[in-house]
Formats: C-alpha cells, sequence, structure tokens
C-alpha cells in the first residue's frame, strides 16, 4: 500500500491503492454476515491468529482483530504491525475487511491523542482492510510534532516530561531519528488494545463542519 501525503498537521489523510485479496459483497446485494463469522472456531486455532473468538459481541461488525473484546494482537504501534505480529496472525487478518460492509472511509480519533486520523480509498476495487489501519496508525505516529503542536505539550509539565522520557527510550533502542516524533506523545502507552465506539466523545472530539463519517472508530491503547 502507498499512503499519500498528509493534508495537514492535524489529520493525515491515507489513500489506500491498492486492492484488497479478501473478496467482499458486490453492490446491490444482500450482506449475510460478517465474514469473519465463517472462521474456524477451535479456541487454539483462534489464538494461534491472534484472536479469541470469532465475532465480536460488542461490534459484531467489526473485524474481531480489531475490537478490543476478541484482540489479543497487543502490539506497539510505534514499529510495522507486519514485523510485530505473528505470520499466521498477519497474514490471517492483514487483507480482511476491517469493517463486514465495506467502507472506503474510516476515521480513527482516541482519548489518547490529539490528531485525527483518516483513511480514504479512492480506488473503485479497494476498501479499508485491517492492515489499512494498522499502517495507518503507524505511519501517523511517525510524524515529527511541529513547533505549534509542541506549544500546547509544553504548557503541560507531565505530558511534556512523558514526552521526553519517550523520546529518551526510543533512541535508547537506536532509533536514529532525533526529531520529536507523535508516537513520543503517546508515553508509555503506545499499545494497540483495539478501536471502540464512543459517540459522545467523538461529538466532542470532531470539529463542527467537517464531514460525517460512519465509520469513526476511537483507538484504545494502553501499556
Amino acid at each position: 500500500m502507498n499512503w499519500g501525503i498528509p493534508a495537514n498537521q492535524w489529520q493525515p489523510v491515507y489513500h489506500v491503492q491498492s486492492p484488497p485479496s479478501y473478496p467482499f459483497a458486490p453492490p446491490n446485494q444482500q450482506w449475510a454476515g460478517p465474514p469473519w463469522a465463517s472462521l474456524k472456531s477451535a479456541p487454539d486455532y483462534l489464538k494461534s491468529i491472534g484472536v479469541s473468538a470469532t465475532m465480536s459481541s460488542k461490534y459484531p461488525h467489526l473485524n474481531p482483530a480489531l475490537a478490543p473484546d476478541t484482540t489479543l494482537m497487543r502490539y506497539d504501534i510505534s514499529k510495522k504491525a507486519r514485523n510485530t505480529l505473528s505470520p499466521d496472525a498477519w497474514h490471517a487478518h492483514a487483507s480482511s475487511l476491517a469493517t463486514a460492509v465495506p467502507t472506503r472511509h474510516l476515521r480513527l480519533i482516541s482519548k489518547h491523542f490529539p490528531w485525527t486520523i483518516e483513511i480514504v480509498v479512492y480506488d473503485a476495487q479497494a476498501v479499508v482492510t485491517c492492515q489499512s489501519v494498522w499502517d495507518a496508525l503507524y505511519s501517523a505516529m511517525q510524524e515529527e510534532i511541529v513547533d505549534s503542536e509542541w506549544g500546547f505539550i509544553a504548557m503541560d509539565r507531565k505530558r511534556r516530561e512523558a514526552t521526553e522520557r519517550a523520546r529518551r527510550k526510543r533512541l535508547d533502542m537506536r532509533d536514529s531519528d532525533t526529531r520529536y516524533k507523535r508516537v513520543d506523545y503517546l508515553g508509555d502507552m503506545p499499545i494497540f488494545k483495539g478501536l471502540e465506539r464512543d459517540t459522545d466523545f467523538e461529538g466532542n472530539r470532531v470539529m463542527k463542519g467537517v464531514e460525517p463519517c460512519a465509520e469513526t472508530w476511537v483507538v484504545k491503547l494502553g501499556t
């Protein structure tokens, strides 16, 4: 996948250009249910591909690899998912649909960072997949913290100190990029724990006048 240059500093837009290998329902046909519902349900098999169930009870139309109550893939979003997840988990989910009904626009917001991540697909043969989500998170967090953003961080002592500690830790792990990155802003909370819905938070977080996105999800992070 190739990712476009962010439209602005606060709302990176990622353009998915390559079609997924996972088939999806043609237009104007009745949707028979989430495609992942047919996964073999043996517990050992599910665990081997990074999920605890074939479908999330809370978000049944979200891929279980992305749902907080079913995903077992707790990985550090400062690293590429492909290099972090087990090969079995990656190949089982990377090219599968992120949502049961195929979408070409998915918006990510979070209580752990102030940036909006827009995943937009223009290719008529492509849709948003799990890999789209994982890659967009990684790419967004690799961007440099610019001066205007640092101005807000610097006014919050605890946030500034957490950001500085995270940067030092990253450099100690032989990252040669000495700039402050957005992933540093996460402090000790870079572990992906799934996507969830929070309509109240969404209503307050998304700026008035911004075009609504039906697939707006809140990124849950932890230690």
